[in-house]
């Protein structure tokens, strides 16, 4: 143990970590850096020796002023307690930055589980990730999928809150009990403000009456356009609403220069799930989200 230390990096790190990571890796650390998902003093570095054998990231989705997952982009539990070590700092590092949660994909090691469980990590939500395929061709908004900033904040959160209700995401449910409808969608939306987004990728699905019955929420997180926020009023799903919006939002991107668009969602969110098949969207893997509350 005495040969195994650790330390967060510095801006002079950098360099050095683009020399030691693979291609993949050293673009996923490059992505995180340029779009402020991550600075140097939020990751971590462990060495054996003179050796660097770990790196721990502590990422948000755009400038945040604390992290809200950690990325462990190399891990090995061959060293258990140092790799113990080595998450603790950077857990304690998050709540001095003040985050009151945080959240980490289980491994790729069949140890994970038992490894995280010990570190007071709790099993979250199983989260499905989806692609889109190549965007279809760009095109202008429809009269009837206005762009959100014709809208106003207050009636975005309204729409946020109301397509939320009855949602098979346990997250989504488990905020709504907490916080209550309203405070939910206030949370939600002050985190995609977070990415300082461009309201006009925004996309308010409305019905012949011209009333608000679903919105989508395109954005750019942790490097790449996502999905920020779905979701389509209960009284209209099952009609469509949610595939012509993510339709639409592909459409967006594609207009502004991306070549795809991911989206994540509860394993157990099956009507989801359809929305995104019949939209263009491709299922890519499903992993085991751990949260760890401060609270």
């Amino acid at each position: 143990m005495d040969s195994l230390h650790h330390r967060f990096a510095s801006t002079f790190d950098l360099q050095m970590l683009q020399s030691e990571l693979s291609s993949e890796l050293r673009n996923r650390l490059s992505d995180l850096v340029q779009t402020s998902c991550t600075r140097p003093d939020w990751i971590l570095l462990g060495f054996e020796h003179d050796t660097l054998t770990a790196i721990l990231i502590l990422a948000a989705p755009t400038d945040f002023e604390f992290p809200v997952e950690i990325i462990p982009l190399r891990v090995s539990l061959r060293h258990r307690d140092a790799s113990a070590i080595l998450f603790e700092s950077a857990i304690q590092k998050a709540k001095k930055l003040g985050a009151s949660e945080l959240f980490c994909y289980e491994l790729e090691d069949a140890a994970d589980a038992t490894f995280l469980s010990s570190l007071g990590f709790r099993q979250w939500r199983n989260v499905v990730r989806f692609d889109s395929a190549a965007a279809p061709q760009a095109k202008p908004p429809s009269p009837l999928l206005p762009m959100g900033s014709n809208f106003e904040r207050h009636m975005i959160v309204a729409l946020i809150a109301q397509a939320s209700e009855h949602s098979d995401d346990m997250q989504t449910q488990y905020y709504r009990e907490r916080l209550g409808e309203i405070g939910d969608a206030e949370m939600m939306l002050q985190i995609i403000e977070s990415t300082r987004p461009d309201k006009s990728w925004w996309r308010v699905a409305l019905n012949a009456e011209g009333q608000p019955i679903g919105i989508v929420i395109p954005i750019i997180g942790f490097g790449e356009a996502t999905i920020g926020f779905i979701g389509v009023s209960p009284g209209v799903r099952g009609r469509g609403v949610a595939t012509r919006l993510l339709l639409e939002a592909r459409s967006v991107v594609a207009h502004h220069g991306y070549s795809s668009l991911s989206a994540e969602t509860d394993a157990g969110n099956s009507a989801m799930h359809r929305a995104l098949a019949k939209s263009g969207f491709v299922r890519q893997w499903q992993k085991q989200e751990w949260r760890f509350s401060f609270l």
